[in-house]
């Protein structure tokens, strides 16, 4: 960052709100301008974030429930490992 408050500090260490701040605030040039515009369009609303982060891991629920229900294991059965596999890819189509 070549001045402000973050004067010297790497460019991708500036924190989300200094980067809205300068955007909304202050008549930047390129190159910092291309970058400030970058970093915003990167960044994510913080409903994404929160959605993302309580998103369930599916390989792990799907290397879970193979383990218990997969046709070669004791116990598994071919419908209920069919019914696993459609729901996670359903699950991973919509994500």
């Amino acid at each position: 960052m070549p001045f402000g408050q973050y004067k010297g500090k790497p460019f991708d260490e500036v924190p989300d709100d200094y980067i809205q701040w300068l955007f909304k605030n202050v008549d930047l040039r390129p190159p910092l301008s291309i970058y400030v515009l970058r970093r915003l369009s990167q960044q994510r609303s913080p409903e994404t974030e929160i959605h993302r982060r309580h998103q369930p891991d599916l390989r792990a629920l799907r290397r879970r429930f193979s383990a218990k229900y997969h046709p070669d294991r004791k116990g598994g059965c071919r419908n209920a490992m069919t019914a696993v596999n459609e729901l996670i890819d359903e699950l991973e189509s919509n994500q």
